[in-house]
């Protein structure tokens, strides 16, 4: 998985989540503020209920008090309702099959089956007791129905979540791609650079970290092409200062050597050929050091040959020994071969 993926994913799960959140504290939410409602709408009922009950007092009639009960017995959600006088003289239920019902306050079991909770409120009127007033809520109905209000808020907001996730998706593959494309611009520069082609560099328009990075890596490739170039005119300027006297050496070694100054004795040969092979070692270092740099520049490709590391050793003590014999040293190559 790439960078410009994960960064999709990142934010597509970033927006599950919050819509999920949202979700949760929106149901929860809703839930609570229904069952809020209904309970203040039931303590307005009941209110309204008691204040029947004193109209009926006062009028000496029951009118008021069965008209509010047959007005809220027409609520689905109202098992009964429920009304006694003070002495208990006089009960009036509807439906009348809880005329004996118990108007306890608090959730209880009805003989039907049904689960219901149960609200009652003393009246009173010119300072004496009127009676008390109940009423008999449906707990199933009720769940229903706050059930069915939290569904609707839920079934808008899932439904603005997921055009919240699709925004989020479109604009983390718009970010993503703005990330991603000077971070590729930067990983073919450092091929370009890997390559030995310091002559392009990093076009970003940014200024954040990117921007920074890109701004660094431009500075460094640079930096990169000006060490370069020191590099090469001191290889040009190493092998112009040693590779021109060698020159002349080894015209002085091939003049000697033929003859042309006078004869040699067999120890001033032997001292020529020591200095001719070293004048050999030194022209061949200087060949290796333009071979070295044009590798480095990628202009050449490394080769391996095999190495006579005896005979590497033997020219080695041969060059140290006139310097050993001063020094009274005795040099000898051991393990050598027979």
């Amino acid at each position: 998985m790439n960078l410009a993926q994960r960064l999709s994913f990142t934010h597509g799960l970033i927006a599950l989540l919050a819509v999920a959140v949202t979700l949760g504290v929106m149901m929860g939410g809703a839930r609570y503020l229904f069952w809020n409602e209904i309970a203040e709408s039931q303590q307005k009922q009941l209110a309204g209920f008691a204040l029947a009950a004193r109209e009926s007092f006062f009028a000496h009639e029951d009118v008021a008090t069965l008209n509010f009960m047959r007005m809220a017995a027409k609520d689905e959600t109202v098992v009964f309702a429920a009304f006694v006088d003070g002495g208990a003289r006089n009960r009036l239920a509807l439906p009348s099959a809880f005329q004996d019902a118990d108007l306890t306050p608090g959730p209880r079991l009805l003989s039907d089956g049904r689960r219901a909770e149960v609200l009652a409120s003393k009246v009173e009127g010119g300072g004496q007791p009127i009676g008390t007033v109940a009423l008999a809520y449906d707990t199933d109905k009720l769940e229903a129905r706050v059930r069915a209000q939290v569904g609707k808020w839920v079934g808008l907001g899932a439904a603005a979540g997921a055009c919240a996730i699709l925004l989020a998706l479109v604009f983390s593959v718009l970010v993503s791609q703005s990330l991603v494309r000077p971070l590729r611009r930067i990983r073919a520069g450092t091929d370009q650079v890997r390559a030995g082609k310091l002559d392009k560099l990093v076009e970003v328009d940014r200024s954040d970290e990117i921007g920074a990075l890109a701004r660094d890596f431009n500075s460094m490739v640079v930096r990169l092409k000006e060490l370069e170039a020191v590099k090469r005119d001191f290889v040009a300027g190493v092998t112009h200062d040693f590779g021109t006297p060698l020159h002349a050496i080894r015209n002085a070694l091939e003049f000697l050597e033929e003859g042309k100054a006078g004869p040699l004795t067999d120890k001033q040969s032997e001292y020529l050929l020591m200095i001719s092979n070293n004048t050999l070692q030194l022209t061949a270092f200087i060949n290796n050091l333009l071979t070295t740099a044009k590798i480095e520049a990628a202009k050449a490709e490394p080769f391996f040959e095999s190495l006579d590391s005896l005979a590497l050793a033997r020219e080695v003590v041969a060059l140290y020994q006139p310097q050993a014999q001063k020094l009274g040293i005795g040099l000898r190559l051991a393990n050598e071969e027979p």
